[in-house]
């Protein structure tokens, strides 16, 4: 899904590029691109993007970027257990075909560059126990998350931006 996404913004900007009277969407892509306050490196491992990510002010922690995650993102057991937070409720997951009850916890802050996002609820899960180290994580960032500006994935120089 992810590729599809990246594909899908790649043809939009081609065809931004070629567009007769560019639209809106064009225009804050390509003001994405050249004067993001946001920019961070991220890497990618096994097809998923990761960025540096800090949560409750401390870190760096390594965070998934997935647009098509709902919400404003998850938090791994692991991250949960070294912040000591406590779990704070319970609500639904689903992947599509099955729905779980997971718990979640507070979050005072999550940032990566100067995008900060405060009092957070979050689904925690255990994500990286059953991967290989290289491809752990400490959370994921959603699609809501981003929700307040244009986010750019700019694949050949491995640099997210983000602009409001």
């Amino acid at each position: 899904m992810r590729g599809l996404i990246a594909a899908i913004y790649m043809s939009a900007l081609t065809a931004c590029a070629h567009a007769p009277a560019a639209p809106d969407a064009c225009v804050m892509a390509a003001g994405a691109t050249r004067d993001a306050p946001v920019r961070v490196p991220f890497e990618i491992v096994g097809g998923r993007v990761y960025v540096q990510t800090q949560v409750n002010g401390g870190g760096p922690y390594r965070f998934a970027v997935d647009t098509g995650a709902s919400g404003m993102g998850r938090v791994d057991a692991s991250l949960a257990t070294a912040l000591h937070l406590q779990v704070i409720g319970v609500a639904q997951s689903s992947d599509g075909v099955t729905t779980a009850d997971v718990n979640t916890v507070h979050l005072g802050s999550v940032a990566i560059g100067d995008l900060r996002r405060a009092d957070l609820d979050l689904i925690m899960r255990d994500y990286s126990s059953s991967v290989p180290p290289e491809a752990a994580i400490s959370g994921i960032l959603g699609r809501y998350f981003f929700s307040v500006g244009v986010l750019v994935l700019d694949f050949p120089s491995r640099t997210l931006r983000f602009t409001r």
